[in-house]
């Protein structure tokens, strides 16, 4: 028997997940159950570094403590890991052999991050590629439709083996496009977002080596339901194949009806969450109520990871000035690049999500200043999107690279007082090795007589916030290895400092995010 027992993790205070046999099965329950506890510990089984992302911590003691325990077992062997009090996790012996006795090669988590919802740059395209026959069938089977018969492969950007982000990395250098008449085509940066999800999803799971254990969070994330029901069955079809194990979590009822293998779980008074197998669907799906009593009642979406820590800061300080308590399920989704973040709120509100859901979305402030206003010299069709749901398309105060690398460069000494504070660490400390020209970047852009004109101004301007990143980037590690967190809650932390000692004259964030927490309609 192969199982996980988790105890008094997040709001678990007991469960044992027996792993699936190879094959397709469903993980269905209320929110809150634990589902995506329960995806961080199966990832550990391959993925070393799935405590530390799937559990940001605190040294504070009253802050995200994680006491309980999670045991690997496989027969007569186990393992027990806890969390030590300097943050990290540790098992109760070395040189164990239980993961390698789960079997699996290699693990897939596929969450709703940007990885998921990458879309390939079309910078510098070098040679058309054969088309990719499988993929192409696939897609045109999911979304009933002949548009991907002959869509076909570039290769595209630097070929000589520099490596980037995972994202960046995903897919490397093979870009999709569709033809048109005339000999010519429409790159990925166009499709729907739908599309996209489709293609980065099946590409994962094609590629994946031959047992693995494949988790997908969310499958049926901008899939229409009868969408959804063929990619279950592309999906059955890929496991028996390649001998995966594939564990799906999802709310909808199209998946959960259209598939045998359906895992419940419930939780009972105490916190214990019991796990159903082989349940019947109509029990499940009573048991959660329909999909649409189980949607947020805001979902925003963000370009990356810092956009959301950032907006995340920016609604702690909103409520923060308010009188009313906040009872708001709010739910922020990384989409990617500001067109992504267009097309998926399209997207969203043609069918992804129910009428009762409130969608927005906050794009980086570089949009508002380099883009929008300059549709003659951009994408007019993103641009024509962007002014038909412009209510609902607001823009951040600031570019969150731009505005996290001002505040490692100017309040340095507020922060580390702020990060010793929390972590208990007074050795706290990073340099700056870029010199930045804020101001020049902040003024207001010149008049452009051409396109070339343009190009060249906005290459710059990206090539400057490109360096914020990566410096920003390079000094959140370097905090977050002394501190023994993920990079991501050096971002919130961050940007909450930085939020919080913003004065009203600077932003306003009542006047921000009113319209969204409010969920004013037009």
């Amino acid at each position: 028997m192969k199982k996980i027992t988790i105890e008094n993790i997040r709001n678990i205070s007991h469960m044992v997940f027996e792993m699936p046999s190879p094959g397709l099965h469903v993980l269905t329950g209320k929110n809150g159950m634990g589902k995506t506890t329960l995806f961080t510990c199966i990832s550990r089984i391959c993925n070393s570094n799935a405590y530390r992302l799937g559990f940001p911590t605190s040294t504070n003691d009253s802050l995200d403590v994680f006491s309980g325990s999670i045991i690997y077992t496989v027969d007569n062997n186990s393992v027990k890991y806890t969390r030590r009090t300097s943050g990290e996790w540790r098992p109760n012996k070395r040189n164990t052999t239980v993961f390698q006795e789960f079997g699996y090669p290699s693990i897939i988590n596929i969450t709703t991050k940007d990885k998921r919802i990458f879309s390939q740059d079309i910078i510098i395209p070098r040679r058309n590629k054969a088309p990719d026959a499988w993929l192409n069938e696939k897609l045109n089977s999911i979304f009933d439709t002949t548009k991907f018969v002959g869509m076909i492969r570039i290769t595209t950007g630097d070929l000589r083996g520099r490596r980037g982000s995972e994202t960046e990395n995903q897919r490397r250098n093979t870009a999709y496009a569709i033809p048109l008449a005339n000999s010519k085509y429409y790159t990925e940066q166009n499709f729907s977002f739908g599309e996209i999800v489709m293609i980065n999803l099946l590409y994962d799971i094609k590629n994946a080596v031959n047992g693995s254990l494949i988790l997908i969070d969310e499958l049926e994330l901008a899939l229409h339901p009868s969408a959804q029901i063929r990619l279950i069955s592309c999906l059955k079809e890929l496991a028996k194949d390649k001998g995966l194990t594939i564990l799906v979590s999802t709310h909808s009822s199209s998946i959960i009806k259209a598939e045998k293998s359906v895992i419940f779980m419930e939780q009972d008074n105490q916190n214990v969450v019991n796990v159903i197998y082989s349940c019947p669907p109509a029990k499940a799906i009573g048991a959660i109520g329909m999909r649409e009593d189980t949607n947020p009642d805001i979902i925003v979406l963000v370009e990356d990871d810092m956009a959301k820590s950032f907006f995340n800061a920016l609604k702690q300080k909103y409520f923060t000035l308010q009188a009313e308590d906040n009872f708001l399920d709010i739910r922020v989704l990384e989409i990617g690049g500001f067109q992504n973040v267009v097309h998926f709120y399209v997207e969203a509100n043609n069918y992804i999500f129910y009428d009762n859901v409130y969608v927005v979305a906050y794009m980086d402030k570089d949009v508002e200043t380099d883009i929008i206003p300059y549709a003659q010299y951009g994408n007019q069709e993103v641009i024509k999107q962007y002014n038909n749901n412009s209510p609902y398309l607001h823009f951040l105060p600031y570019t969150p690279e731009v505005f996290l690398v001002k505040t490692f460069y100017d309040k340095k000494i507020e922060l580390l007082r702020s990060l010793s504070n929390v972590y208990d660490n007074q050795q706290l400390q990073y340099s700056a090795t870029e010199n930045f020209d804020f101001n020049e970047y902040e003024a207001v852009l010149p008049v452009f007589t051409s396109q070339n004109d343009y190009n060249r101004c906005i290459e710059e301007r990206g090539l400057f916030r490109k360096r914020c990143k990566k410096e920003a980037e390079r000094i959140a590690k370097l905090l977050a290895d002394q501190v023994n967190q993920s990079v991501e809650e050096i971002y919130r932390l961050t940007f909450k400092m930085a939020v919080d000692n913003i004065s009203e004259n600077e932003l306003n964030v009542r006047s921000l995010l009113a319209s969204t927490m409010k969920r004013l309609r037009r």
